[in-house]
């Protein structure tokens, strides 16, 4: 199976995994990893089998996520921030 590329528009009634859900699966995997260091996009990508532009919307589609350097161009170097921290 190849990589995750599809995620679905949350109004569209269709079955499937919508944005919203998407965006609030990432924050939940993220906050509970029990590590040192923060979560980076190539670790959720890594986790969910898709691609790190499909995080990135993520974490922007979420109000209480957001990137550390969002103009980073390498995921494994772009951290993912959670409010309340």
């Amino acid at each position: 199976m190849g990589l995750f590329t599809e995620i679905m528009p949350d109004d569209d009634g269709e079955a499937g995994i919508h944005r919203q859900e998407f965006a609030t699966a990432v924050s939940v995997w993220s906050f509970m990893q029990n590590s040192e260091k923060q979560t980076t996009v190539a670790d959720v990508a890594l986790a969910f089998n898709t691609t790190p532009e499909l995080v990135r919307q993520a974490v922007e589609d979420h109000y209480w996520m957001s990137l550390d350097n969002p103009d980073e161009p390498d995921p494994t170097k772009q951290t993912i921030w959670h409010e309340g921290e």
